[in-house]
């Protein structure tokens, strides 16, 4: 299974652990996790500058996620559907690596709930779904 982690379900579990970091640890023993530069990217962004976390730091968890999940780099067209740029990327990658789910903690992208019969869900909700 295909499965694409979005930057605040990475970063959510990177500083504060919880469910989000146990999803990236399921998902990465039992799926394939696919990262991208937009994601690496805007991961570095939001803990450099808005949690100030050092960047000698930031770089270690990048080098490990480079290591450890499938790295993409899309070539098809970026859709236009979210308000977020950064979600069409998302969306972009999706189509890339036909994914079998995003998993994102964003309120406005999880109202898509179906994209390309791939299903968009909160960690919670992905959570849940393993467990039936």
């Amino acid at each position: 299974m295909k499965v694409i982690l979005d930057t605040n379900v990475i970063i959510s579990a990177s500083v504060f652990g919880g469910i989000s970091a146990d999803i990236l640890d399921f998902c990465y023993m039992n799926y394939q996790v696919y990262v991208s530069d937009i994601i690496l990217a805007e991961f570095k962004k939001v803990l450099l500058e808005k949690m100030k976390v050092p960047l000698y730091m930031i770089e270690e968890k990048v080098k490990l996620f480079q290591e450890n999940f499938i790295y993409a780099k899309p070539t098809n067209k970026v859709p236009d559907i979210c308000r977020d740029k950064d979600d069409n990327n998302i969306l972009q990658l999706c189509d890339y690596i036909n994914a079998d789910f995003i998993i994102t903690g964003d309120k406005e992208f999880r109202k898509i709930e179906i994209y390309n019969s791939r299903k968009i869900l909160s960690p919670r909700e992905f959570w849940t779904l393993l467990k039936k």
